[in-house]
């Protein structure tokens, strides 16, 4: 067990004062600026615990040098310092003061003088999401896409959602073959809601990235991205269905609402159990075409957009809609991001939908 596992939340939190304290192009703060300050407070695993590092690292590099695409692995010693850490930029090639500067953070946030801290080229590697299949037709139109989605180890999640699982398999089995009958729910599949991403990950016992969370351009909502009442910002739901991997759990969506200017966005992360091909798509009431591409993001993610165009012949929407959707892969999550609004307001939902790719 590492001793670091109790010092991440405060990690984090030391690495976000460096970065608001000035840690920027001008090189490194004073000593008493840069503080550890240990807790407590435990993380579940080592994995969530390396993932905290990563983020921290990857923070002070895009503040202190401006570059986005690095990234880092990390290798731990037996005592629960880091070891070596080999820090990865693309194309981007740090100066010798970046160097010394970032060298200099992971010292001191450590504590350990001897980190071997390597700096290389490699770009990372990511799952690119691909457009498979697409119907149009007058009654109904929908398209489909697919990714090669790596498992998270779900061996971590709390004992909170482990025992909504069980509760929830032991309401179906007590249920008699009538109420089965008649039940709208599906066995071993369980919701909640949380008024924040971070009480959501809590309930979870995951830590799951959400770039949207640090926009503070946008107005976080109900999770239908606009101000609902009784709906919170985030909603999760576990599938432990029998019908995959017997009742264990095997897939956890979590979706948070956002918003600008009445324009509404929404995100869904998706992690899985199990290595497979993950797919998804949209269905459209009504003639519809499509238009797909892939871009990449700021820092290099392959974004898979689809554009919809709908006739809506059948006049299932009380409106016409523009509702550009992104797909990408990260740390193993599948994320859909989805921003609607009116089609009069084309522009300008194509304009923030273009921001946030840009910058996540």
């Amino acid at each position: 067990m590492m001793k670091n596992r109790y010092r991440g939340i405060s990690v984090l939190v030391a690495f976000l004062m460096l970065v608001v304290s000035g840690c920027g192009r001008n090189g490194l703060n004073s000593e008493d600026e840069i503080s550890v300050a240990l807790s407590t407070e435990n993380i579940d695993s080592d994995e969530k615990y390396l993932n905290y590092l990563q983020e921290c690292i990857a923070e002070v590099i895009v503040q202190s040098t401006g570059c986005s695409s690095a990234y880092s692995d990390i290798e731990m010693a037996e005592d629960g310092t880091i070891a070596k850490v080999e820090i990865h930029s693309g194309e981007y090639t740090f100066s010798d003061t970046e160097k010394d500067s970032i060298v200099q953070y992971i010292e001191k946030f450590d504590g350990n003088q001897n980190v071997e801290v390597i700096f290389g080229n490699k770009s990372q590697e990511f799952s690119e999401v691909r457009f498979i299949e697409e119907k149009n037709d007058e009654e109904e139109s929908f398209y489909r896409v697919e990714t090669d989605l790596l498992a998270t180890d779900f061996s971590v999640i709390s004992e909170s959602l482990s025992d909504m699982i069980e509760q929830e398999w032991n309401r179906w089995d007590n249920m008699t073959s009538e109420q089965r009958m008649l039940s709208s729910s599906i066995p071993g599949m369980i919701s909640f809601d949380c008024e924040t991403w971070t009480e959501c990950e809590e309930t979870i016992g995951l830590t799951i990235y959400n770039p949207l969370e640090g926009f503070d351009w946008l107005e976080k909502v109900g999770y239908f991205g606009m101000e609902v009442p009784d709906i919170s910002h985030v909603q999760a739901m576990a599938n432990a269905s029998s019908q995959i991997n017997g009742r264990e759990l095997n897939e956890i969506t979590i979706t948070s609402g956002y918003n600008s200017e009445g324009i509404r966005i929404t995100l869904m992360a998706v992690v899985s159990s199990r290595d497979d091909i993950y797919k998804t798509g949209s269905t459209y009431s009504g003639m519809a075409t499509y238009d797909h591409k892939t871009v990449f993001t700021g820092s290099g993610i392959p974004v898979l957009v689809v554009i919809t165009d709908g006739l809506n012949n059948l006049n299932y929407y009380n409106g016409d809609y523009y509702f550009p959707i992104a797909y990408w892969v990260r740390d193993n999550v599948f994320y859909t991001l989805r921003v609607t609004g009116d089609k009069s307001e084309e522009k300008e939902i194509q304009e923030l939908f273009d921001r946030i790719i840009s910058e996540v």
